[in-house]
């Protein structure tokens, strides 16, 4: 065996057999997102006319772009493939919180986050509404996404996962406290019939009618007993209402 530009004498009659080897082309296989490499390529040397394919092109955090090529053929030219992803993104619908006031609350939008965990600011999708959610009265209003939300993309990124938000309106805490008084007995009854309002009071338009009952007329004291009643419109399902009542209390008489 002679290698390329070996020197060798014929001495007689000689049979030379060529031997040869299929030339190998270099190829490279990039893997892109917004045009910048996401992970080191993957570069080797094959045959010409060998087909390479990617088996698994999957890459933790991004989706490669629908129907595109993982494969190419060896040829004489440059061999180089590349594959496009789209960043997964989750979206989280908004949330917030109010104390009840008898007012409608709305809570609308998302942020949205990439595979790092990273909010992005400004992003849309062809398709997909933005949640949103409405209440007035106490309780949760479940802020949600439509069903075509996760695969949804733009040029760059693609819907993976999405959370729902939520509209919270608090009860709002009253409390009713009648009122405390004293005086010297003098054989006529003691009474105060008023109840005032504290906390968070209740909302424009809703209250409360009272029923103060709270009397003494002998020297001691006694609660200033009272009841409530809730006026048409206010419902309790709205209010954490706290009753408090104040003393009624009427001393002895100095001795003349």
């Amino acid at each position: 065996t002679y290698a390329e530009n070996d020197e060798f004498n014929i001495t007689g009659n000689t049979t030379l057999y060529a031997q040869w080897k299929a030339k190998e082309y270099s190829f490279t296989v990039n893997y892109l997102w917004n045009g910048e490499a996401i992970q080191p390529p993957t570069t080797g040397e094959e045959n010409y006319n060998t087909v390479i394919t990617i088996q698994n092109p999957a890459i933790d955090g991004y989706t490669l772009i629908s129907g595109h090529q993982t494969s190419m053929k060896i040829g004489t030219g440059e061999n180089v493939l590349n594959l496009n992803y789209y960043k997964n993104v989750t979206l989280t619908a908004n949330s917030d919180s109010a104390t009840y006031d008898g007012k409608a609350h709305t809570v609308t939008g998302y942020t949205a986050k990439d595979n790092e965990n990273k909010a992005v600011e400004g992003l849309t999708f062809a398709g997909v509404a933005s949640p949103s959610a409405s209440g007035t009265d106490v309780g949760e209003y479940d802020v949600e996404f439509s069903g075509s939300a996760v695969g949804a993309h733009n040029e760059l990124y693609i819907v993976t996962a999405v959370n729902p938000g939520k509209l919270t309106i608090n009860k709002r805490n009253v409390t009713l406290t009648s009122a405390s008084d004293s005086k010297v007995c003098d054989g006529t009854p003691l009474t105060k019939p008023e109840v005032k309002v504290t906390g968070d009071g209740f909302a424009d338009g809703e209250g409360a009618t009272y029923n103060v009952t709270g009397t003494i007329t002998n020297a001691g004291t006694v609660d200033n007993a009272f009841t409530y009643t809730l006026k048409d419109g206010t419902k309790a399902s709205n209010y954490n209402i706290t009753k408090k009542e104040g003393k009624l209390t009427i001393t002895e008489a100095s001795a003349p």
